[in-house]
């Protein structure tokens, strides 16, 4: 030990005193590395917010969310990344095929959803044909679905 301290010109009674502030110095760096560390892992998940529209629908939805009319086509996929923090509320409108004579909807077509950090929202639009024969005639509906699925709990209400 005598050595290394040698060359530093070190007062014999005060190495340890040199010593232990050396490493208080390199455990504070350290600390500091963490806390910014940890930092910008929380601020990097504020941005990571996104909504996913998928239509497998048979005809074109519309989802009115964010102050936009998004357009989603039969067999399309519609991501929406970097979504603010906060309450947004969507409605849920369709285009009805000609074959059918009417048209309705399942599921939560209107509500809210909020967002949080981190927060993955998922719409999946799923149709139907249903008909009917009453006295030989047939009537054919035209029925959307919509599945909403979200990364956290009670992030999404509506009707």
């Amino acid at each position: 030990m005598q050595g290394r301290y040698k060359n530093l010109g070190i007062p014999r009674n005060k190495r340890i005193y040199y010593m232990k502030h050396k490493y208080i110095s390199h455990i504070l760096l350290i600390l500091i590395g963490l806390v910014f560390a940890v930092a910008n892992i929380n601020c990097s998940a504020a941005l990571d917010n996104s909504v996913v529209i998928n239509n497998a629908a048979a005809a074109t939805i519309y989802l009115n969310i964010f102050g936009k009319n998004i357009a989603v086509k039969p067999s399309e996929t519609v991501t929406i990344r970097q979504v603010p923090k906060g309450t947004y509320s969507y409605e849920t409108m369709y285009e009805k095929p000609p074959i059918a004579e009417k048209a309705e909807s399942q599921g939560k077509t209107t509500g809210t959803v909020i967002m949080g950090p981190g927060t993955r929202i998922q719409f999946f639009f799923a149709s139907r044909l249903d008909v009917i024969v009453q006295n030989g005639v047939s009537q054919t509906t035209y029925i959307v679905s919509v599945t909403i699925s979200s990364s956290d709990k009670n992030s999404v209400t509506g009707t």
